[in-house]
């Protein structure tokens, strides 16, 4: 599957130039991307298009996790426990959201999906 990443152009170079490297977000320390370019451009008009194998995702089902787990403060540490190198989660909108804790594990980047700012 192939998904997306929003940054700012200049991000963009920096990434194509070194690497992805990990940010803090709501499931912990990763690499952030989203199942659409429309999702990934919530986040800047430079879209980097790439592939994480499946087998190094844990899928999780948002609506059911939000329920059993209503504390965000706590999702980070909880993830954790799953011991995998990315997570995917299922909105309920269709949207998949994608936390790769190993930017190692991120392949195929394509350099020109979007040239936005």
């Amino acid at each position: 599957m192939n998904w997306y990443h929003g940054t700012s152009k200049t991000n963009k170079e920096m990434i194509l130039k070194t690497r992805f490297h990990t940010s803090l977000g709501i499931w912990g320390d990763g690499v952030y991307f989203s199942s659409s370019r429309d999702g990934a451009s919530l986040f800047g008009g430079s879209i980097i298009q790439a592939h994480i194998p499946a087998a190094e995702m844990k899928h999780i089902d948002f609506k059911c996790w939000e329920v059993e787990h209503p504390n965000e403060e706590t999702w980070p540490e909880m993830v954790k426990e799953f011991n995998c190198k990315a997570i995917a989660i299922h909105y309920p909108s269709g949207e998949i959201e994608l936390c790769v804790f190993d930017p190692d594990v991120i392949r195929q980047i394509n350099l020109s999906v979007t040239e936005g700012g």
